[in-house]
């Protein structure tokens, strides 16, 4: 049982690391509005990239953090979300094993990290990256879950609700709010609270290290959700009963 455990893991790990370099290429298109079809290329001089181009991690290790046609530097946020999305879902499923909060937990991360890459890099959440895996997890929560209409599905509408008050007074995006509740509907009001609370934590940090007044906001509530994520499987969730 160990042993398939073990390769298990380190399935979920890779398949982390190949879906990342997916989204990477899907959700720079789609910010540069281009079709998601076709070969990968280099978005500066246009070079096809070669299978041995697109291994997520070590292609960029290999290629010294460059293209290998044009020699342009590539962002290290590229790498940085593989590994991200790789140890996320490494520890979604070590927390629920191959369960429905398994699928429900590698959505989540796959857009939540997918979200941040676009914040960070242009300062908006993809209304198309975000909604149709929330009606999915949606839709499984109050399917599937044992009482997921009352601990989920119930206070991320509340979050949601209470938010739109900021977003009025341009204290907050639009786009945050529905990626906030989203961590409730995920997490339930518990750790849906606690992930609010890491979140805010490191961003805080961040801003009060680097003086920064404003920031994109995003990539730190991935941090705190992967924190959380990661906490639930230290301290266990056996003993919070309904609340997961």
């Amino acid at each position: 049982m160990l042993k398939m455990n073990l390769f298990i893991g380190v399935l979920v790990f890779i398949y982390g690391l190949v879906l990342r370099s997916f989204f990477n290429c899907v959700g720079l298109r789609w910010v540069l509005d281009k079709s998601i079809a076709g070969r990968s290329k280099c978005p500066k001089c246009d070079a096809t990239l070669g299978a041995l181009n697109l291994i997520p991690v070590f292609s960029f290790l290999f290629q010294s953090g460059k293209c290998h046609n044009c020699k342009t530097k590539i962002s290290w946020i590229y790498p940085l979300m593989e590994l991200a999305t790789a140890v996320s879902y490494l520890f979604v499923y070590l927390t629920y094993g191959l369960s429905v909060d398994f699928v429900i937990g590698i959505i989540f991360m796959s857009f939540l990290l997918t979200s941040a890459v676009t914040d960070y890099k242009e300062g908006y959440v993809l209304d198309k990256v975000v909604i149709p895996p929330t009606i999915i997890i949606l839709l499984l929560t109050i399917f599937f879950k044992e009482y997921g209409l009352l601990m989920n599905v119930v206070p991320a509408i509340v979050v949601f609700l209470l938010l739109l008050i900021p977003v009025k007074m341009g204290k907050l995006g639009s786009g945050d709010v529905g990626i906030i509740a989203d961590s409730f509907l995920v997490h339930s009001m518990l750790f849906g609270s606690i992930s609010m609370l890491l979140s805010s934590t490191v961003t805080l940090i961040y801003m009060l290290i680097f003086k920064k007044d404003r920031i994109p906001f995003i990539p730190f509530w991935a941090i705190g959700n992967l924190l959380t994520y990661i906490a639930i499987y230290l301290f266990g969730n056996y003993n919070f009963g309904m609340f997961l």
